[in-house]
């Protein structure tokens, strides 16, 4: 069969059965009368599309034009739509969704049950919660206050406050006596206006 290659026909058989058994047809071989027929087969068809345009006007004057073309750089503009596509449907949550969400069941009870317990905690807090006493508070941070200072610092305080509050007497007398001498005002008219 093929003397170029130097391969055998037994050789062909034993490589590979089944298409030793097809023989020598080619099976892309075009019919006798193929070339003969071809003409009047185009004739044919030219007849046929003019009866339907004759038939069907209007589904003639249809262009006949694929729609599934893509336009020019479709699909290098293809990743950024789908990217913007996603950020805006991520961003359009509302309040109304939230809501529905809140009454399925797989949300509603484990918010009720978060609800209930907060709720019971600050209950139990606020009862066990005892308010101190402001007398006995106001003691201790008095006595507090007073174990942190000096003491020659308090003994400073208070004889200080004594002398000052003893001028302020003696200025007080003396100050009255003023008054009553410069107005001319004796002690028994006083007496007698009371």
């Amino acid at each position: 069969m093929n003397n170029d290659n130097d391969i055998h026909d037994d050789d062909l058989k034993g490589m590979s059965p089944h298409l030793s058994k097809a023989g020598d047809n080619n099976p892309f071989k075009a019919g006798t009368d193929y070339f003969e027929d071809f003409a009047s087969k185009i004739k044919s068809r030219i007849d046929e599309l003019e009866e339907i345009k004759n038939e069907a006007p209007v589904l003639s004057s249809i262009p006949n034009y694929t729609p599934f073309d893509t336009p020019a750089g479709y699909f290098d503009e293809l990743p950024t739509l789908v990217q913007q596509r996603c950020i805006e449907n991520k961003s359009s949550t509302s309040i109304l969704e939230w809501l529905t969400l809140l009454i399925k069941p797989r949300f509603a009870i484990p918010f009720i049950t978060m609800v209930f317990i907060a709720f019971a905690g600050i209950n139990f807090m606020n009862k066990n919660a005892q308010a101190p006493n402001t007398e006995t508070a106001a003691e201790n941070t008095f006595e507090d206050q007073l174990s942190t200072i000096d003491e020659a610092t308090i003994i400073e305080t208070l004889t200080a406050d004594e002398s000052s509050e003893n001028k302020s007497v003696s200025n007080d007398d003396n100050s009255i006596e003023n008054y009553l001498i410069d107005n001319h005002l004796e002690e028994y008219n006083l007496r007698n206006n009371l």
